[in-house]
């Protein structure tokens, strides 16, 4: 029962972030330009959304109303739309957890009552939305890439990026003597990525807590404001964390107080959204705070 009731606590948690994430991103496309009854019938959407049909209805939606504006490039809404689809992933993800504990509930107790039929049918309606889920969130992610310049060629005297990330596998770790020797590599830089989360190795060395591996990658000229896929910086970490020496150090190296996350949430700030005020649970996509992939549990 116990679990039972995480379980429902969680997706209510959710859907309440899901809500609040939607509401901005309408804020968003008010700001550029789009008449209030344009975006009335999107809200009214998310006033009936419980679970995944109704906010995948509310993001096809917006995604129609975004695209018959020719002069708006997706790339302004895009990291908030990538947001909400990486939110409704989660929700959806919970939601067929608990439609899988149901369904084998109910067939422990009659596997040919209605009450399991019932079950069942829920279970594979949830495993189909989600997969419509995973399309799009994964559609957005590449999205994302593309206008922050990921697929761009690569120069050939970074080509080796492609052969594995030991940079941040270091930072990872914490393991700073293994980071001075790639340093002191020329074929190494500080500034590789995570193609899935855009995370660089100073997101990584921020969010672990290294500070002697913020303060060797700084050295090394890595990027103080890189930002990932939901456009979180270093420093969004490192308020996250509460490393006050890390947050001393990364303005000291210029990093920006100001800029904002894909939800508006600048480092420290205080306010609706995913802020350092707020709990990152999920800080990168696809990975859990224990650096595990995300999946749907059996």
């Amino acid at each position: 029962m116990a679990k039972a009731r995480a379980l429902e606590a969680e997706i209510s948690r959710i859907i309440a972030v899901n809500r609040a994430n939607c509401d901005h991103l309408l804020h968003a496309l008010i700001k550029l330009g789009f008449r209030d009854d344009d975006v009335e019938p999107l809200r009214g959407d998310i006033e009936t959304a419980n679970l995944g049909k109704g906010y995948v209805r509310f993001m096809l939606s917006a995604e129609d109303l975004v695209s018959c504006e020719p002069k708006l490039s997706s790339s302004k809404v895009a990291p908030i739309m990538l947001e909400i689809w990486n939110g409704i992933y989660d929700m959806e993800s919970l939601h067929i957890q608990r439609a899988r504990r149901r369904r084998k509930q109910e067939q422990e107790k009659d596997d040919k009552s209605e009450a399991y039929t019932e079950a069942l049918k829920e279970e594979e309606e949830a495993i189909k939305i989600f997969s419509k889920v995973n399309i799009e969130f994964s559609r957005y992610r590449a999205l994302n890439h593309v206008f922050m310049g990921t697929y761009k060629p690569k120069p050939k005297a970074e080509a080796f990026l492609d052969e594995g990330l030991k940079v941040i596998e270091a930072c990872k770790a914490g393991d700073l003597d293994q980071l001075e020797l790639l340093m002191n590599n020329g074929k190494y830089t500080a500034n590789e990525f995570e193609v899935h989360s855009g995370a660089t190795p100073l997101h990584w060395a921020c969010w672990n807590k290294h500070i002697e591996c913020v303060d060797l990658l700084l050295q090394h000229k890595a990027n103080v404001n890189a930002k990932t896929l939901r456009g979180f910086t270093p420093l969004h970490f490192a308020y996250q964390q509460h490393t006050e020496e890390i947050i001393k150090h990364l303005i000291a190296g210029k990093a920006d107080v100001t800029a904002k996350s894909a939800l508006g949430q600048a480092p420290g700030s205080k306010g609706a959204g995913l802020g350092s005020e707020l709990e990152i649970l999920k800080p990168f996509y696809g990975e859990t705070t224990k650096g595990k992939k995300s999946s749907i549990p059996p």
